[in-house]
């Protein structure tokens, strides 16, 4: 890898990276747990590093028409719930959660 001179390597890998987890946090959490592992290293990188992080912006580049968007969709939103009042068949008893 062709670096200019005076080109400092860590900052721009965590530039990087900084910008992956914007992106991770926001519009894209399909990338949020790979970017979050990439994070850990940002004290320390190395070349691999590196390589990771650009494959991260390959990935984005190959995927740039997915993620999350906001505003009005014609699309309805349907949502469910397991609420099954404590475990109980009956509702008299008490309703005290069932889980430790």
């Amino acid at each position: 890898m062709q670096q200019p001179q005076g080109y400092d390597q860590a900052v721009s890998i965590s530039e990087c990276v900084g910008s992956l987890l914007d992106l991770s946090v926001c519009t894209r959490p399909d990338i949020a747990q790979a970017v979050g592992a990439l994070a850990r290293y940002m004290a320390g990188p190395t070349k691999a590093h590196w390589r990771a992080a650009l494959g991260g912006v390959r990935y984005l580049t190959g995927t740039a028409e997915d993620g999350v968007t906001f505003g009005r969709s014609e699309e309805a939103l349907i949502d469910y719930c397991d609420a099954d009042y404590a475990g109980d068949g009956t509702r008299s008893s008490p309703q005290r959660s069932t889980s430790s």
